[in-house]
């Protein structure tokens, strides 16, 4: 058996969330994220672990309803993202960080069969999000409750 660095980072990101609260997001049917809760700071800014199993497939660009720093503690993935209308790609490494703000409109195209991400979230939050196509139409999504660990 061939055990990687990856694999054991693995094994411990499942060991430390195995109880803490998540919620795992779907896309078509197939499991896309799980989004685990760390803590909830006294400023209503939260820390969340994410673990990516599949890209976003064939979904558009979209944007978040807050600001984020996204740090990569295991694997990677690759992102596509909007920079004064072209969209570009980036490979984002254990170590990198990306800013997410509203207006970074981005998707993520690729991810490492091991992928975990650290995400310090602000505290406030716009009602909705959208997902863009290559037209510029706009599609939007209802943001989800502040405390969305409260009723899973």
């Amino acid at each position: 058996m061939n055990i990687t660095s990856e694999t054991v980072l693995n094994r411990a990101m499942l060991a430390y969330v195995a109880n803490m609260p998540r919620k795992t997001i779907e896309v078509g049917g197939k499991p896309y994220l799980t989004r685990y809760l760390v803590c909830e700071h006294p400023d209503g800014s939260q820390e969340w672990i994410h673990q990516f199993l599949s890209a976003d497939g064939d979904r558009h660009l979209h944007s978040h309803p807050w600001n984020a720093q996204s740090s990569i503690l295991v694997g990677g993935y690759i992102e596509a993202y909007l920079d004064d209308g072209d969209v570009k790609t980036r490979d984002l490494k254990p170590g990198d960080t990306n800013i997410i703000t509203p207006s970074h409109i981005h998707r993520i195209v690729c991810v490492s069969p091991y992928c975990w991400t650290h995400m310090l979230v602000g505290t406030s939050r716009l009602p909705q999000w959208f997902f863009i196509d290559e037209a510029g139409n706009r599609e939007y999504m209802q943001t989800s409750p502040l405390k969305w660990w409260e009723n899973l």
